[in-house]
């Protein structure tokens, strides 16, 4: 997938993102973030606080692509209907709920995925992996 780097919308913290989301959940299929990379010396939000702002308004990331040495593109989207959720966002959702964060859109989601079993099913990282005895 080749993507414009003009396509890439900059935002200097989470909170110009979150409202700019807020204007444009319901409006956008996508939104492609340049990300600078911590050594760049170049102010951008980092990707914590970007999935943070998509998980408030039920939208989640999805590719990432290399722009240059200081800096990457991050594709955001609305989640799906079947999208399937990491325990890393049902544990960033459960922060969020408690820090008053979650908006009605994103609250939909969560309620869609445990209504349909994705919440439980949500899987771990790689981290957590255990090898069965048998393959050992």
């Amino acid at each position: 997938m080749k993507v414009d780097p003009a396509k890439g919308r900059e935002f200097s913290d989470s909170e110009s993102f979150y409202t700019w989301l807020g204007n444009h959940h319901d409006t956008e299929t996508e939104v492609w973030i340049k990300i600078h990379k911590v050594g760049s010396g170049l102010p951008s939000i980092t990707p914590k606080e970007a999935i943070d702002v998509v998980l408030c308004w039920g939208w989640i990331d999805a590719v990432r692509k290399g722009l240059d040495d200081k800096s990457y593109l991050q594709r955001y989207t609305p989640r799906g209907r079947k999208s399937t959720w990491s325990q890393i966002n049902v544990d960033n959702v459960a922060r969020l709920i408690e820090q008053g964060r979650m908006t009605e859109h994103g609250l939909k989601q969560v309620e869609a995925a445990k209504a349909d079993g994705r919440w439980a099913r949500a899987y771990g990282s790689g981290k957590d992996m255990k090898i069965p005895d048998n393959l050992k």
